[in-house]
């Protein structure tokens, strides 16, 4: 069983405390690094480089929403999950639009963070039902009508449908390189086409593209 390295920013010391005696019950979850805010961020995943980085989007210094861009864009390995104690419908679209796994509220229940840290170390997206149907509902209002019709008419080839099933299972542009045997810059181009064709802006959309054309397994 691989143990996976987490890592906290919160600006609350018994919040932290109280995450970090959790995690520490669990066999294969270390916690390896904590920082009190976005400006220490940098610092702490420097130094520890955890697999999983649980970050509140709503300190009072720099906060999780302003840095979340930022730490995916450097540290394209990492996988972010939001704490917050509560979330609007937009902001919920927003971090995960910029790049976040998951989004956890902080009056869940232990397991449910701690079965959330597992999915998203696994690739897998993690919010509650709620959460999670507020985003699709908010994004898939942007697919209705016309627009739709006919972008679905462009035809992708085989192999942008490939990046496109991979971009919807999570993978950053290096995993995708890797499993098909082409390079970052090859994966840049093919999403460079693939965004004109279908007219779409970024990842997100792309993913519920795939989920909605049959091009995921099991969708």
């Amino acid at each position: 069983m691989s143990t996976i390295k987490v890592a906290i920013v919160d600006d609350h010391t018994l919040f932290r405390e109280g995450i970090k005696r959790i995690l520490t019950l669990e066999p294969d979850i270390e916690m390896v690094g904590e920082a009190v805010d976005g400006e220490e961020v940098v610092a702490l995943l420097t130094q520890c480089k955890p697999d999983i980085l649980l970050l509140d989007i709503k300190m009072e210094r720099i906060n999780g929403l302003q840095v979340l861009p930022q730490i995916v864009e450097q540290y394209p390995l990492l996988k972010v999950i939001v704490l917050t104690a509560q979330i609007s419908q937009s902001e919920s679209v927003k971090v995960i639009k910029d790049g976040a796994r998951g989004i956890i509220l902080k009056h869940a229940a232990s397991e449910f963070l701690i079965k959330g840290i597992r999915k998203v170390f696994e690739g897998e997206l993690w919010a509650d039902t709620s959460t999670m149907t507020q985003v699709v509902e908010s994004l898939s209002r942007k697919y209705r009508g016309e627009r739709d019709s006919e972008r679905d008419k462009r035809e992708l080839s085989h192999r942008e449908k490939e990046v496109v099933a991979l971009i919807a299972s999570g993978c950053r542009n290096k995993e995708i390189a890797s499993k098909l045997f082409i390079s970052e810059q090859t994966v840049k181009t093919h999403l460079s086409n693939i965004f004109q064709k279908l007219e779409i802006n970024d990842r997100l959309e792309l993913a519920l593209y795939a989920m909605r054309n049959g091009l995921v397994e099991g969708s």
